[in-house]
């Protein structure tokens, strides 16, 4: 987990995992489209059922260069065809005319 928010109760993962995902996400540009959107807010995908811990493991990772096209960023439930919660965004076609009220 790259944020302590992201899982409870918090520990730390293997400092190998961590530092090869983060040349994998700096070298691609990648960032966690859900955490910028809630910096602070505690949500998770998965409880493990035994112990009760709870983790936000199912993530969508973007470009950078895509994120202002993407919005709608949501967490929901999966009616029980999953032991996950569903990640989920909108993304928008890059140069789509901007379309306003009317008058």
């Amino acid at each position: 987990m790259e944020h302590q928010l992201d899982r409870f109760p918090h520990h730390k993962d293997d400092n190998n995992v961590v530092n090869e995902w983060t040349k994998i996400r700096t070298k691609y540009n990648l960032i966690d489209g859900w955490r910028e959107q809630n910096e602070t807010e505690k949500e998770f995908t998965f409880t493990q059922p035994g112990t009760m811990s709870m983790s936000r493991i199912d993530r969508i990772y973007l470009n950078r260069d895509i994120y202002p096209y993407a919005y709608k960023w949501s967490i929901n439930t999966s009616a029980k065809i999953s032991g996950h919660n569903i990640a989920s965004v909108e993304i928008l076609k890059k140069q789509l005319p901007y379309i306003g009220q009317g008058t």
